[in-house]
């Protein structure tokens, strides 16, 4: 166990992998009916992002487009499903993923950091994996997306993370352990001694609380 040695991405990574990243990113965006109820804002911080944290560099939107993509062909020819609403898309996704079994533990250690997305697939970890494999899936298949945790809950030393995703509206929906979505209704989440603030994993430099 030797000291650990910090690795920046800007000297590390290859071009071409972050070019590849930003093609697959904008041909979603431009590809997907909801596509439009996009900006170019949201795009950047929620959509473009060639990574989550820690995990392995892989071509993961690539590999995502094409196995999950056809899940979404029957709602992009619907003439009653409001398929320009991201959130639609999210939940059409959801429901139609050919496995939706879950197995959660927490047997690896939380520093242990993101496994990847080759490994999110099985769904099988903490509330981290599960999170990890649905920000995958959806922005491959351009839909925006965010996870939001909280540091400490209740009277425990343990945290929790989820996704965030977003409507037509900008109303945020949020999916706990890969759960159907639901509204996110802003509160503030208390404990003994104090009051418990969610915050947000971004690409960008984030000081914000955000419920």
């Amino acid at each position: 166990m030797k000291e650990p040695k910090k690795k920046r991405d800007i000297m590390e990574m290859d071009s071409a992998y972050l070019c590849h990243n930003i093609d697959w990113a904008f041909k979603v965006w431009q590809e997907q009916p909801w596509g439009k109820n996009i900006s170019f804002e949201t795009f950047c911080e929620y959509l473009l992002p060639y990574r989550i944290g820690d995990e392995p560099l892989t071509y993961w939107r690539e590999i995502y487009y094409k196995k999950y993509n056809s899940l979404l062909d029957s709602l992009r020819m619907s003439d009653t499903l409001d398929k320009e609403d991201p959130l639609v898309a999210a939940r059409y996704l959801m429901a139609r993923l050919p496995d939706k079994k879950t197995f959660f533990t927490s047997i690896t250690p939380f520093s242990f950091g993101h496994i990847g997305p080759e490994f999110v697939q099985y769904k099988v970890g903490s509330c981290r994996e599960l999170a990890d494999f649905e920000i995958y899936l959806f922005r491959a298949l351009g839909i925006p997306c965010a996870i939001d945790y909280l540091p400490a809950r209740n009277d425990t030393n343990f945290g929790h993370l989820w996704t965030i995703v977003w409507d037509k509206n900008g109303e945020g929906y949020m999916s706990d352990f890969m759960t159907f979505l639901t509204r996110v209704r802003k509160c503030a989440l208390y404990r003994q001694g104090g009051t418990a603030k969610i915050y947000r994993y971004t690409f960008s430099v984030n000081r914000e609380l955000h419920y």
